[in-house]
């Protein structure tokens, strides 16, 4: 799947879901298999408001969002954040310690070119080796557009 800001390879259909909430335009494209779910959403904020925090701070607001959005405790299994071109990306891998072996991973992508965007990948899968191996390989066909 190519949009105007990321590409991305999913293991299947996908749904694209668009909301706005107090001007912040989200638009999600998720697949949902068996036990997981793959999703990409891409957030474009107002330009004054990116344009107040470095692109390093706004990647962690965005990834501390994303392990509050669950309702049980987590574990952060590996954070990294490595810079590219013009900006950062940031790779997690946590372990949702209410439900049974279930486990997120996720890159975030907030770079000068996203034009004040940020690319957010997910996938919710159960643990275990076939299924860490699916989220990696989505994750990694997730590239943020060097322009727009």
């Amino acid at each position: 799947m190519k949009t105007d800001w990321f590409e991305a390879e999913f293991p299947g259909e996908v749904i694209a879901r668009e909301s706005l909430d107090e001007a912040v335009l989200t638009t999600e494209f998720t697949h949902e298999a068996n036990s997981g779910t793959f999703s990409v959403r891409l957030t474009a904020l107002p330009p004054n408001d990116f344009k107040t925090l470095r692109l390093q701070i706004w990647l962690n607001v965005f990834a501390e969002q994303l392990l509050d959005g669950f309702e049980e405790p987590m574990g952060v299994l590996s954070d990294d954040t490595t810079p590219i071109e013009g900006g950062f990306v940031r790779s997690l891998t946590a372990r949702i310690d209410g439900e049974s072996g279930v486990q997120v991973h996720a890159r975030l992508f907030a770079a000068e070119q996203l034009k004040g965007r940020i690319v957010t990948a997910t996938a919710l899968v159960p643990a275990g080796a076939e299924w860490t191996e699916r989220a990696k390989k989505f994750l990694e066909s997730v590239r943020a557009k060097s322009s727009a």
